[in-house]
């Protein structure tokens, strides 16, 4: 069986990673958040802000750039892929952020 590439992956990732992030949001529990981030960090490779969700043999996370932009990553071993957020998906971000403002300034 072959498997399948980041790029391939990265939709349905994103889709999980955001029914999640919808829950939480709903639940007004932020230990749940807590559960739920590995980790909070500015990368200063990227210049920007990241939420880190999982590593080891896949990781994936959103980070937040300066300019406003909002990008999820899937990295898979060799592999990796992103995609920048738009509309419905970059005002989830923006409001999941927007819970920690010393962590992020969001244009």
């Amino acid at each position: 069986m072959e498997r399948k590439t980041c790029q391939e992956l990265i939709q349905q990732k994103l889709k999980d990673r955001l029914g999640k992030i919808e829950e939480i949001l709903k639940s007004d529990d932020p230990t749940k958040l807590n559960a739920f981030v590995l980790a909070y960090s500015h990368d200063p490779l990227f210049r920007a802000k990241t939420l880190e969700l999982s590593t080891g043999s896949s990781s994936d996370g959103f980070l937040f750039f300066d300019n406003g932009t909002i990008e999820y990553y899937y990295m898979d071993w060799f592999d990796g892929a992103s995609r920048v957020l738009c509309g419905k998906e970059e005002a989830l971000l923006k409001k999941l952020f927007s819970m920690f403002p010393e962590f992020l300034i969001i244009k």
